[in-house]
């Protein structure tokens, strides 16, 4: 994988796609998303929803010819799973997801893209083996290999997703630590961390007093309203977003317990055959 922000990442599974000789895989990922657009001048959001519409979707093509309706169909089941809320990657998957710092290996599947999002091309070779096309055409005959592609093509899209979500996190943790650091210096001082959203709120408090007794009596009672209903509704919001985490990490915790005491068990029983 190479991609802006995250650089060049590689990967090598420990399974073996041995079924899969002359076969490849290009992969990329687009998003209709106005805000993950970097360049507006090379390509605005009505294009790239074209784009997908026509080409989103991985295809296949064997021997140079493209074979249907892989790449119109969701052949590769993900929004079958995103419908599902399938969040949890499979075996190396979840290990690796582990390893990324801030991200819930069971939830970093939950914001798999639509299959329109994945814009891919897998070429099937002259010297590949067990991919037979249908009498009629559309599709391959159910197969071995198949099955293999379907899994390798699955486990390439399924990392770059983990990526994804991982670099998506980090951008966000930058743009908040750049904007903690901004109001810092407006203020003159330093803030803890824990504390950002009570001073922002406490400062925003003194500086609507200031404004309100400007103001002439009805418009004064009208913002104190809303100004009030408005700091409110954050102050309870990021009190249930600090109570959810908490829950979350201890729940991770007693995961990561629970998985320990089930290997120390399967190893005491295995030393007691």
């Amino acid at each position: 994988l190479e991609a802006k922000g995250i650089g060049k990442r590689t990967i090598t599974s420990s399974v073996k796609f041995d079924l899969l000789e002359d076969v490849s895989l290009e992969l990329a990922i687009m998003v209709d998303d106005k805000k993950q657009i970097r360049d507006h001048n090379i390509l605005s959001l009505g294009s790239l929803e074209k784009i997908l519409y026509e080409w989103g979707g991985v295809q296949v093509r064997y021997k140079g010819i493209r074979v249907y309706p892989y790449g119109d169909d969701d052949w590769l089941d993900i929004n079958k799973e995103r419908g599902l809320r399938k969040a949890t990657p499979q075996d190396e998957l979840f290990a690796f997801a582990q390893t990324l710092k801030g991200v819930d290996p069971r939830r970093s599947l939950l914001n798999m893209l639509s299959m329109k999002s994945y814009v891919g091309n897998v070429e099937i070779g002259k010297d590949a083996i067990g991919f037979e096309p249908k009498l009629n055409r559309e599709g391959f005959v159910s197969s071995p290999a198949f099955d293999k592609l379907k899994e390798f093509v699955r486990f390439a899209i399924d990392w770059s997703t983990i990526l994804r979500d991982y670099y998506i996190r980090e951008e966000n943790l930058k743009k908040a630590l750049i904007a903690k650091e901004r109001y810092e210096e407006i203020i003159g001082e330093k803030v803890e961390q824990s504390r950002v959203i009570e001073s922002a709120l406490a400062h925003l408090e003194t500086e609507a007093k200031i404004l309100s007794e400007i103001l002439p009596p009805p418009k004064r009672k009208e913002f104190e309203l809303v100004f009030e209903s408005a700091t409110d509704v954050i102050r309870k919001q990021h009190s249930a977003n600090q109570t959810e985490l908490t829950h979350l990490r201890l729940v991770a915790s007693t995961s990561t317990l629970l998985l320990i005491f089930s290997h120390e068990v399967k190893s005491l029983l295995g030393d007691l055959e």
